[in-house]
């Protein structure tokens, strides 16, 4: 959660880690890396591991490096998912909220002279679905 990088094998962890150790010898994992997930010095949002198995591994720090790039592709990516289901579920908040006040919402771009308007908005403005008055 400090966000830095391990890279570790089974005979670098400490005794009291004895069950871990004996799991990971289950299922072959000799050599770890963690990469936390962060994008742009914001707390972190997971991490992704890559392991060796069945051999013990020295991990050098270009290959580390690699890794690290997998691993921002992912945060961005999860962060721009994040991004935009929290934009879809703000737009139904306000149309739920729009439509309960039968209010419309409209916007007006000064740079174009453009305006969108929601469905109510072009109803109060005199205009049809099309746009038409």
């Amino acid at each position: 959660m400090a966000g830095q990088t391990l890279a570790f094998s089974n005979d670098d962890l400490p005794g009291e880690a004895e069950i871990d150790i004996r799991s990971r010898r289950y299922f072959g994992v000799e050599s770890t890396v963690v990469i936390p997930l962060q994008v742009g010095g914001q707390p972190v949002i997971g991490c992704i591991s890559f392991e060796t198995l069945n051999r013990v591994r020295a991990w050098k720090e270009d290959e580390v490096n690699r890794l690290k790039l997998v691993a921002d592709v992912f945060a961005n990516a999860l962060v721009r998912r994040r991004t935009v289901e929290d934009l879809i579920e703000s737009q139904e908040r306000l149309t739920l909220a729009t439509e309960s006040a039968e209010a419309g919402v409209w916007e007006l771009d000064c740079s174009t002279g453009v305006i969108w308007t929601t469905a109510r908005g072009r109803k109060i403005f005199g205009y049809g679905a099309d746009g038409r008055q």
